[in-house]
């Protein structure tokens, strides 16, 4: 599969709205070029991003995105308990969250594509995955949430990691799943 990495503008020089400029401007580029079948993925704050250029996207009356790859989204609701994160700390999330600024409402996730997300079990942001799961389920989204135990913070792309071997490979199959769907209705 085709990758495209978009270099979007980041805090504090510039807004998180103007991040979800660049990402929505992305996914017309794709578009104006043939690509349908879009699939937004993103890590931590990434993964935020995406979830917001996703209802963006859709607000902005683009073809429908062939679906989302979360990896320990934040969804800026920040850690509900203590956990052994050795990734993220209070410390780091409090000053992101000031860069940010406050925290948006809960968003509008209505008709927007399946999404996998997948969080560890002993990170600090994973009441947020637990929370934009719910969401997006409240919705009418078809959402699958893996929380993988004794994991920390965005562990599928530790490479080093023998879980993340695993994990990536549950991204393989949802990718191809929606690949497969996309064509269908094609």
């Amino acid at each position: 599969m085709s990758v495209l990495a978009v270099d979007y503008r980041l805090v504090p020089e510039h807004t998180v709205a103007d991040a979800i400029d660049d990402g929505v401007d992305a996914c017309r580029w794709l578009l104006d070029r043939g690509v349908t079948d879009i699939v937004l993925a993103g890590d931590s704050a990434g993964g935020g991003l995406a979830v917001s250029v996703a209802t963006r996207a859709r607000d902005d009356g683009l073809p429908p995105l062939a679906g989302l790859v979360l990896f320990s989204p934040w969804a800026r609701r920040g850690p509900a308990a203590p956990a052994a994160d050795s990734f993220l700390t209070p410390r780091c999330i409090a000053r992101v969250l000031r860069l940010c600024g406050a925290a948006p409402g809960s968003p509008d996730l209505h008709d927007l594509p399946p999404a996998l997300i997948l969080a560890g079990g002993r990170e600090l942001l994973a009441a947020d995955s637990h929370w934009l799961a719910q969401r997006f389920r409240d919705a009418g989204v078809s959402c699958e949430l893996q929380v993988w135990p004794g994991q920390g913070h965005v562990f599928p792309l530790l490479r080093a990691l023998p879980e993340s071997a695993a994990a990536l490979t549950e991204v393989a199959r949802f990718l191809t799943t929606r690949a497969v769907e996309v064509a269908r209705r094609r």
